[in-house]
């Protein structure tokens, strides 16, 4: 049961261990809100492509917060939502990358899932199943070994390897998260409708690079839109299997949510997060999804 969700913005660069600042949503005066004794929170990093490039210290700050709180903030999982760097052939910007995660991959207890966006990969117009996997850098880095390696949570990839998907328990479920490459070709869709058919009554978030943009300005806020491929995602996957109740991709600067029905009536919530545009690539800014 979803008892309560907040999409609320985090910083963390001057102060990795400060609450979020006065302008942040639900503030109460720097004072950590009393959450209901059954809930939990996922963590969201999205596009830190520019810290592994120009800043990793607020890459780090990222980690390091998650490392610290992630039992008093009852975080089982963290979800990156792709472009870990920005230029994929320059192989400083994966050490830099890698050293900020190395925090969470030396903790068994903070998970994470990752995909691949268009800054991760060689040529962004190829779709996941035309490259070349002996030559992608994303791969070097976040091969299918290597994540099961890390976290027990990982339970398979599809088979170009740019797919993946985690299973993590949550208060007294389980829920799985299935991490989409940038640019999914219908034969990697049909193995994540294989996934979700292997595990019928598991609730799921689908994370993905690209999905949502961001349209005009509308008297509640920003409008989410469908991107082509996002469209795509929607009609061949996500409305088709009521599994599926929330999406989360980055890639378009900015925040708005959607809510859309599936072809069961039910509600999907999806959000696109993306802070690169901001200060110093977002400032450290990241997501904490509390149910």
């Amino acid at each position: 049961t979803l008892l309560f969700l907040a999409l609320a913005g985090c910083g963390a660069d001057s102060d990795s261990n400060s609450p979020a600042g006065s302008d942040a949503p639900g503030d109460n005066g720097g004072q950590t809100e009393q959450q209901p004794t059954n809930s939990f929170t996922l963590a969201v990093l999205p596009d830190t492509q520019k810290y592994s490039r120009y800043s990793p210290e607020r890459f780090d700050a990222q980690t390091q917060w998650i490392a610290d709180h992630y039992q008093e903030e009852k975080i089982p999982f963290t979800m990156h939502l792709g472009d870990v760097v920005d230029q994929a052939w320059v192989g400083q910007e994966w050490t830099e990358a890698l050293e900020s995660l190395a925090v969470l991959n030396d903790n068994p207890q903070t998970p994470y899932s990752v995909l691949a966006g268009n800054h991760d990969v060689l040529d962004s117009n190829l779709y996941d199943t035309e490259r070349d996997p002996g030559a992608a850098p994303y791969l070097r880095h976040f091969s299918p070994e290597q994540q099961q390696q890390r976290f027990t949570t990982f339970q398979g990839a599809d088979p170009t390897g740019f797919g993946s998907y985690h299973i993590f328990q949550g208060q007294d479920r389980q829920y799985m998260v299935l991490a989409l490459d940038w640019r999914t070709a219908y034969a990697t869709l049909d193995w994540a409708q294989s996934v979700l058919d292997a595990h019928p009554d598991m609730p799921v978030i689908l994370t993905t690079h690209q999905l949502l943009n961001i349209g005009e300005q509308s008297e509640d806020g920003n409008q989410a839109i469908f991107t082509d491929h996002g469209l795509r995602l929607w009609s061949r996957l996500i409305y088709r299997n009521d599994q599926i109740f929330m999406t989360l991709n980055g890639h378009h600067h900015g925040e708005a949510t959607m809510i859309a029905k599936n072809q069961y009536g039910r509600d999907v919530i999806m959000q696109v997060v993306d802070y690169q545009s901001g200060y110093w690539g977002g400032n450290g800014m990241m997501q904490l999804i509390t149910f």
